[in-house]
């Protein structure tokens, strides 16, 4: 364990005067070859979301969650919905190439960021525990920020940064505005923004690639147009239990032997997936019956 002291006049340079032994000794490593600026010297603008009830019943408009952000990037598949007014669309509606930061979730996920790229003319928004942050891009590029603080660097300020509870921690968006950024020229922070650019192209490629694969098969399979209906009620005999060995609902849910009837039924013949694959865990292979 490395030690560090700090003298009382360190400690009043933070507006909150943090004496805390995370922030005072976890300091990111800085290249005496760079000049830094605080990210909000950066930015033009920053904004909390907006704070409401989601559900996933498919009606309002559609709301990030930290939960939508992986990568870097922000998904393009959401889940969840809410109901706002015009007013509250337009405040919080979400343009491409802005920055969104999760400044409160566990240990783990807090800080987690990812950059949104337009990929429809539908309104989307964003939840509370996220916020929104966009840099002057004649200073710092969206698609820079995003990788910076992404970066093990960037992770290691936010996470000193955290103001920890039990199973919650969080940084508040005056933090996120402290940590120090490096000023890199613009042709490398435009290679960045190239690289996100390209990542996204093949992303969309690939989903377009797998989106055929899937139709092609549920045509095959007679499944095209099958549509789930989730029962509330059902009854299951104990031997059923038994022979599953398991009691939980959703497996007996009425919706999955239609998928496996159709299964049987396919003209080219079915197949269990231990026979078809060589699978390496036993444990797994012995459920696959």
């Amino acid at each position: 364990m490395q030690f560090k002291t700090r003298k009382l006049s360190y400690l009043s340079l933070h507006p909150d005067f943090r004496w805390d032994s995370q922030y005072l000794s976890c300091e990111p490593y800085k290249n005496k070859n760079l000049k830094y600026v605080p990210i909000g010297n950066t930015l033009a603008s920053s904004q909390y979301g907006v704070s409401i009830e989601m559900s996933e019943d498919n009606i309002g408009i559609k709301i990030y969650r930290m939960n939508e952000i992986s990568n870097m990037l922000c998904d393009r598949n959401i889940l969840k919905y809410a109901k706002l007014n015009d007013d509250q669309i337009a405040a919080f509606k979400l343009k491409d190439r802005d920055v969104l930061f999760n400044r409160t979730n566990s240990k783990e996920f807090v800080g987690r960021t990812g950059i949104f790229k337009k990929f429809s003319d539908e309104d989307i928004v964003f939840a509370s525990y996220l916020v929104r942050i966009n840099p002057d891009p004649k200073i710092v590029t969206p698609e820079y920020l995003t990788a910076f603080l992404n970066t093990k660097y960037g992770i290691i300020d936010i996470k000193r940064r955290a103001r920890h509870s039990i199973n919650q921690s969080n940084v508040n968006l005056e933090e996120v505005k402290r940590i120090e950024i490096p000023l890199l020229c613009n042709q490398l922070q435009n290679g960045i923004t190239l690289s996100f650019n390209k990542a996204v192209d093949s992303i969309q490629a690939s989903e377009a690639v797998y989106n055929d694969a899937q139709t092609l098969l549920l045509v095959e399979l007679g499944l095209a147009d099958w549509q789930p209906k989730h029962q509330l009620t059902f009854v299951k005999s104990f031997s059923d239990t038994q022979r599953a060995e398991r009691i939980d609902a959703d497996y007996f849910q009425p919706k999955y032997d239609e998928i496996i009837n159709a299964i049987k039924s396919y003209s080219g013949g079915w197949g269990i997936l231990r026979n078809q694959a060589r699978i390496k865990d036993t444990d797994i292979s012995q459920k696959l019956l």
